[in-house]
């Protein structure tokens, strides 16, 4: 059964060196696959031919009313068209677009924004929702607490509404990427119940990767035409 961490980002300073260990510690911790966040292309010199990379690119939207033209735009480039947005308006209009893959809840404010309502909208869509619990590894003392308290409140809402979740680490760096085991247990303290953790860290990713491959294998047949 293939494992996926579909949030993570080339280290900072993206030296061969850096993209190695990386590489190494992913060997490690046992994923298949990785999905790679950037706009722009990528290449990974001595990426192990069993390790599945995509290309994601995550949105933040300033408003609702252009959202479908950006995603146009933008699905073209990338695998995984994400949307980080922090109102009401743009999450409503993204849970109803086909082609954002994911909706992506990260942050304390997005958190805050999550109520029955986006809930119910989103799951009526089927569309993923994307924990990144990279703020959970990050934050500390006070400003943890406060981020736990509102993704408990959020997470209620989500798992009532049967909504689909898929658990991410975010990393920017090796030392930051977890096993899939760990981020399951981190979600515990979000409250994300223990067998829902399991499906968003497993069949979800899988499901979500596994419905990618027709328009994957369009995006590779064309680049070689237009090379």
């Amino acid at each position: 059964m293939r494992t996926y961490d579909l949030h993570v980002r080339l280290p900072s300073k993206n030296t061969e060196m850096e993209v190695d260990r990386l590489l190494k510690q992913v060997s490690t911790l046992g994923f298949d696959g990785l999905a790679i966040d950037s706009l722009k292309p990528f290449s990974i010199k001595n990426c192990p031919e069993s390790l599945e990379l995509l290309h994601r690119f995550t949105f933040s939207p300033r408003s609702a009313s252009r959202l479908r033209f950006h995603v146009n735009k933008h699905l073209k480039q990338v695998d995984l068209l994400i949307i980080h947005g922090r109102t009401k308006p743009i999450w409503l209009a993204a849970a109803q677009i086909p082609d954002v893959h994911m909706i992506l809840l990260k942050e304390i404010e997005d958190f805050q924004v999550i109520d029955s309502q986006v809930a119910r909208t989103i799951a009526k869509h089927g569309k993923p929702i994307e924990i990144c619990l990279h703020r959970l590894l990050t934050h500390t003392g006070s400003l943890r607490s406060r981020l736990i308290r509102v993704m408990h409140t959020a997470l209620d809402h989500i798992v009532r509404a049967d909504c689909k979740l898929i658990l991410t680490s975010g990393a920017t760096h090796s030392c930051e990427l977890r096993a899939s085991k760990d981020l399951e247990a981190l979600s515990y303290l979000a409250s994300v119940p223990e067998e829902t953790a399991k499906m968003a860290m497993n069949q979800g990713p899988r499901d979500l990767v596994s419905s990618l491959q027709p328009s994957r294998g369009q995006k590779k047949t064309s680049s070689r035409r237009e090379s």
